[in-house]
């Protein structure tokens, strides 16, 4: 009878700890829920260019990083080619990201009363929740969609932070 207690015991630690690594694997590749939704309804939506080194010069900053250009998107293609990447970076991204946080991209959007961004280090693999100025969550990505965050502040003319050598 004990021999079966242990069995069981075993059983039970096992399905928990394999539930636990599943659940772990699925809030790393993908984005929180409630980023998803603010974007796929987001009533206004902008991509923000920042240099995250820069303490010094003057200027707008967001979360202690220098705005360097902002762009609203209009066109929805657009916007969908920028959650498409954001979704696949999710879906490839490390399940912990690196220690460090330079954070070069921004995604504001605004719909249903609520401002949420979406700060981004694909350096670091890894991203920040705010909703109102508050931070809610994090999550992980990877470097994936960088270029086509670039491609579209680089085709607003809006110029990119320095790249970290």
């Amino acid at each position: 009878m004990t021999r079966l207690r242990w069995l069981l015991l075993a059983l039970l630690i096992l399905a928990f700890v394999a539930g636990w690594g599943i659940y772990w694997w699925w809030q790393c590749t993908t984005l929180p829920a409630t980023a998803l939704a603010a974007l796929e309804k987001a009533e206004n939506f902008e991509l923000i260019s920042l240099e995250p080194s820069d303490q010094t010069s003057e200027g707008e900053r967001f979360q202690g990083n220098l705005v360097l250009g902002r762009t609203t998107i209009h066109d929805v293609a657009v916007q969908q080619r920028l959650i498409e990447a954001l979704k696949k970076g999710a879906a490839e991204g490390p399940w912990i990201g690196d220690k460090c946080f330079n954070p070069r991209h921004n995604i504001r959007v605004y719909g249903d009363g609520k401002m949420v961004d979406l700060l981004i280090c694909f350096e670091c693999k890894q991203g920040e929740i705010f909703l109102n100025g508050g931070r809610v969550s994090g999550f992980q990505l990877s470097d994936s969609p960088q270029p086509v965050f670039d491609k579209v502040l680089q085709d607003a003319g809006i110029p990119l932070a320095k790249p970290r050598h």
